[in-house]
């Protein structure tokens, strides 16, 4: 369980990917213009900016989403785990007949 939800997380780790890339769009294209004159200065500026927003936004949103992800599997890993091992030993206080009581491993080894 813990690790089909675990692998949610690389959604998260692409968008931080693609962020970056944005990112390095941008500072490339100020890199480019930066040298014109008059509005190089300024261009470069707006060009660099526009990058951390639109990529910035996008790294912070995939980091996000990507801890939110590992935060679940391990919810959902204990909560399977304890479950599991709770309804096992339930038999034992009714007195069924011995069985294994082999709890499932909640990181999904």
């Amino acid at each position: 369980m813990h690790d089909r939800v675990d692998a949610l997380s690389a959604a998260g780790r692409g968008a931080q990917d693609m962020g970056r890339s944005v990112q390095r769009g941008f500072d490339t294209a100020a890199g480019a213009v930066s040298g014109l004159p008059v509005v190089g200065g300024q261009l470069s500026g707006a060009l660099s900016g526009a990058g951390d927003a639109t990529g910035g936004e996008a790294v912070e949103a995939g980091r996000a989403g990507g801890q939110a992800a590992h935060a679940a599997a391990r919810l959902l890993g204990w909560l399977t785990f304890l479950l599991g091992c709770g309804t096992a030993r339930s038999g034992e206080l009714t007195r069924a007949p011995p069985f294994d009581l082999h709890c499932p491993n909640p990181w999904g080894a």
